[in-house]
């Protein structure tokens, strides 16, 4: 589908996506306890010795940097966070403190911080829309939830559909908003959780799909019409 030729636009007031490669923390590998005792580390080299050996750091043992968004920018005095696995937690700050690198901990047991942010929300109000909590995380398999539950409570004006599966055999899922009632009627797309880290894309895209919603239901109301 190519919404970019002007001859062959899809009419459509909003696509949007969330992309099943979300690889979101609190989904499916929430329960199991995927993040117990990995911790976040925060380290601050004060001199161009220390910024030569954090950098060193990276090339001998498996941590994941999450700030900086490159070990080449790491510099004096800028602060960098690690997330080492539990596996690896003492060894990497032994390492620190053999090579005199002050830290702190920044996150003392990861998987504890992820669950304070998503809260262990009933089955029921997770998939319920009126229940939905919209200033939250949510995983995958609530967000895909609340888009069938969306497109069964609003069939006049949304629509559900697969455009194919990912690279992991997952379903992309599309919700369209708005009908078409003219051919040449522009359409926006909207992409969101394509990136494994970025959890506010998907959490604006639903508040935004909710909000678009309690618009055209309001419209709905004044008017008699549902085509605005």
């Amino acid at each position: 589908m190519d919404i970019g030729a002007k001859t062959t636009v899809q009419a459509a007031v909003l696509f949007y996506v969330i992309s099943s490669n979300l690889l979101c923390p609190v989904g499916a590998y929430l329960y199991n306890n995927r993040y117990a005792g990995d911790q976040v580390i925060r380290v601050t080299p004060q001199n161009s010795a220390e910024v030569q050996t954090l950098k060193s750091l990276f090339e001998n043992m498996r941590v994941d940097l999450w700030q900086p968004n490159s070990a080449s920018f790491i510099g004096e005095g800028s602060t960098v966070d690690i997330h080492t696995g539990r596996n690896i937690s003492s060894a990497f700050k032994t390492y620190l403190r053999r090579a005199n690198l002050h830290y702190e901990v920044l996150i003392a047991n990861l998987q504890k911080e992820i669950e304070k942010q998503t809260g262990y929300r009933s089955s029921r109000k997770r998939r319920s829309e009126m229940g939905y909590d919209y200033e939250a995380y949510h995983s995958l398999e609530e967000i895909q939830s609340w888009m069938h539950e969306m497109n069964r409570t609003h069939p006049h004006f949304v629509t559900l559909f697969s455009i194919g599966r990912s690279f992991e055999g997952r379903p992309l899922y599309v919700l369209q908003l708005g009908k078409r009632t003219r051919r040449d009627k522009k359409a926006v797309w909207i992409d969101c959780g394509v990136h494994a880290r970025e959890w506010i894309s998907p959490a604006f895209c639903q508040w935004f799909v909710k909000e678009v919603g309690a618009l055209i239901l309001s419209c709905c109301l004044n008017t008699g019409a549902c085509h605005c």
